[in-house]
């Protein structure tokens, strides 16, 4: 009977906890941080698939103050549209599988990886803080999100995108369609 009664408590004082550690995930996420509860409940299982995560994952993670994460997803879809772009057809069908795979994963995985990062900031924050309002006060400095950050790694990427497309040397075929043939010469010459 004891024993029940222990158990009993123990779960309801981990419900309580979790209620707690939620209340605080509210604060660090900000807008829309409801949004994830099925991925903070999910504890292993995989939660719905998130269709944002796989056409704008980069920008998201970075909206969410995921810079290094973000940053590194970005570099990475930056070197598949190069492979793309300068490869054969391998080159093209390696950068669409390693593409589609890349988004599969931050569809299937995007929530859980925002939840894991903000549980690791809140037990940062609990573990350096002297008292609950300096560690709350931590956790919203933390979180939130950050659309000036996506807007301007949007356009970072924009005007890269846009500077490599301008400067990018033409190639041979392009070069010697747009060169004038001798006939051409000898016509605007008057011969």
């Amino acid at each position: 009977m004891i024993t029940s009664y222990s158990r009993e408590a123990r779960q309801a004082r981990l419900r309580e906890e979790e209620e707690i550690a939620w209340s605080e995930f509210l604060d660090f996420a900000g807008p829309r941080g409801r949004d994830f509860r099925q991925a903070w409940d999910a504890r292993g299982a995989n939660p719905a698939p998130w269709w944002p995560g796989a056409v704008a994952f980069a920008p998201w993670l970075i909206y969410r103050r995921m810079t290094a994460h973000g940053l590194v997803v970005g570099v990475l879809l930056f070197a598949l549209g190069y492979v793309a772009a300068t490869g054969g057809m391998a080159g093209k069908l390696g950068a669409a599988a390693t593409l589609g795979a890349l988004s599969a994963f931050c569809a299937l995985y995007g929530k859980r990886l925002y939840v894991g990062h903000a549980r690791a900031v809140m037990e940062t924050a609990r573990l350096i803080s002297r008292d609950e309002a300096e560690c709350a006060a931590r956790v919203r400095q933390a979180g939130g999100v950050s659309a000036a950050a996506a807007a301007a790694f949007m356009l970072g990427v924009a005007l890269v995108a846009l500077s490599l497309t301008v400067l990018r040397p033409p190639d041979e075929e392009f070069a010697l369609r747009m060169s004038p043939s001798v006939g051409q010469i000898n016509r605007a010459a008057g011969m």
